[in-house]
């Protein structure tokens, strides 16, 4: 059963039991509609879904960003601080919780796809 520290819990290979089938459907309902950008990424940092907000913040449809790499993302983002200076992966919030397992929080400044800056707190 799904919790709020697993919220994907009793998604497995296997077929889920009808109860647990409605309760992915839900969740995914739910992390669809969200009105807070969603990406998710696997454990080498590719991206392997993200929501229509997320799909309205960075200006590209999910299909054209599916199975981009961090490193794809950071050329085409640019991630820069307050002050200007590119902010390497390890350093953003994304990069501080996939690398060392910790939840992270910080102010970037994205490039847009259509080349106007995106500041993200």
């Amino acid at each position: 059963m799904a919790t709020a520290e697993q919220p994907l819990a009793g998604l497995t290979q296997s077929s889920p039991s009808p109860a647990a089938s409605a309760e992915l459907a839900d969740q995914w309902r739910k992390l669809t509609r969200a009105a807070t950008a969603v990406f998710l990424l696997d454990e080498e940092g590719t991206i392997i879904y993200y929501n229509e907000s997320a799909e309205r913040l960075t200006g590209r449809p999910f299909i054209e960003g599916a199975g981009m790499t961090a490193a794809e993302w950071m050329t085409q983002a640019k991630p820069r601080d307050d002050a200007g200076e590119l902010v390497a992966f390890e350093n953003l919030p994304l990069g501080i919780t996939m690398l060392k397992r910790e939840p992270a929080h910080g102010v970037v400044t994205f490039t847009s796809r259509d080349g106007s800056p995106l500041r993200i707190e």
